[in-house]
């Protein structure tokens, strides 16, 4: 859907998600995964009682727990409960994930579906365009949403192995940014399917793609219906003062006209994986770069279950502080991963014949 009716909360992780929903993996090897849960559901035996079971737990509930419970409700037909407690679960997961990275590789590969749902499903997965068109709902809603107040102790489990944890007031501001992330862009969204003539050509676009679950041919009648209503409801939004991206159309043209000598050389976008000459040694250095540089190196080296060799610093003239490390992945050969204030790259430096870091580096920064 390009003209996007998604909310994203943590930019550009499809509800499919199988997190073990409580207690570390090694003391809870036969805990079922919600994918399972889910499945095991028995829709004709719930009562809305069980609906309101699921809300009592909102705020102590796990990420995979929150999500668990919105399905609830969502089968018992308590859509103004279902929506907040599947966004209170992604903001919990969002939160989370950000600070209590998986401690193992199966810890991390545990999260790939939970990412999924974050980043390409959007913030907004299971929150219904029902409940935010409807002005009594929406407000209930919001209300839910505002009064949700997640708890937080050194004993709190996310659903896996964390490999740190933050403290609480670290963890309440991360969880106060993300739902005011969130609130911001389901603004957007209610001003949008409040108007009566957006909402019908949305509906009737989503009609369509639930009806074409395996996808939707553009030169069958469907598809045809589709991308007119596409373009009818592209051209509602610019009429409500939205902001819209290129149509897929305009971005096909772009690629055609694209002079390719205009564009970026590797060498120009990221830093060069080995020390140039300019560049200056930092010893013991420290700040927001290095922290999360070495974050996003810890993050890569356990999900491919390897560990960081060897790391190295430098201050460039025009990259700022460079962090550098070599690290192993299963036994493979070594990668240099290089990183900055806003980027991050990786090589293997047999490929590219990347000499491999001082024996002298420091490990642990």
């Amino acid at each position: 859907m390009s003209y996007a009716l998604r909310i994203r909360v943590l930019a550009p992780l499809a509800a499919a998600v199988w997190l073990a929903i409580s207690g570390p993996a090694s003391a809870h090897a036969n805990t079922k995964t919600l994918e399972e849960r889910l499945k095991a559901i028995d829709a004709k035996a719930l009562t809305k009682e069980d609906c309101v079971s699921e809300l009592s737990r909102s705020a102590s509930a796990n990420a995979p727990e929150l999500i668990y419970g919105g399905r609830v409700c969502e089968l018992v037909g308590s859509f103004v409960e279902s929506s907040f407690l599947f966004g209170a679960g992604q903001l919990r997961a969002l939160t989370d994930i950000m600070l209590m990275p998986p401690a193992t590789k199966a810890d991390d590969q545990g999260l790939l579906p939970l990412y999924t749902m974050l980043y390409f499903g959007g913030g907004a997965t299971g929150i219904k365009d029902e409940v935010l068109h409807d002005p009594n709902q929406r407000q209930k809603f919001l209300l839910l949403l505002e009064q949700w107040r997640p708890s937080y102790s050194q004993t709190y489990n996310p659903g896996w192995n964390a490999r740190k944890q933050p403290d609480a007031e670290k963890y309440h501001s991360t969880v106060a940014e993300a739902k005011a992330g969130l609130r911001q862009q389901l603004d957007r969204t209610v001003r949008l399917v409040s108007d009566d003539q957006y909402y019908s050509l949305h509906r009737q676009y989503m009609e369509i793609l639930e009806r074409h679950p395996k996808g939707l041919p553009a030169d069958t009648p469907a598809g045809k219906l589709a991308a007119d209503l596409e373009r009818r409801i592209r051209e509602r939004m610019v009429a409500l003062g939205e902001e819209v991206g290129p149509s897929p159309s305009d971005l096909s043209d772009a690629t055609k006209e694209r002079n390719p000598n205009s564009e970026l050389r590797e060498d120009d976008r990221f830093p060069p994986h080995s020390p140039d000459k300019d560049e200056s040694v930092l010893s013991n250095a420290v700040g927001p770069t290095v922290d999360r540089c070495l974050d996003l190196a810890e993050r890569s080296a356990v999900s491919q279950g390897g560990k960081i060799v060897r790391v190295l610093v430098t201050s460039s003239k025009k990259w700022g502080t460079i962090w550098r490390a070599d690290m192993t992945a299963d036994g493979q050969p070594l990668t240099r991963f290089t990183c900055t204030e806003a980027t991050s790259s990786s090589s293997p430096l047999e490929v590219d014949n990347i000499p491999p870091l001082p024996a002298t580096a420091d490990r642990s920064r």
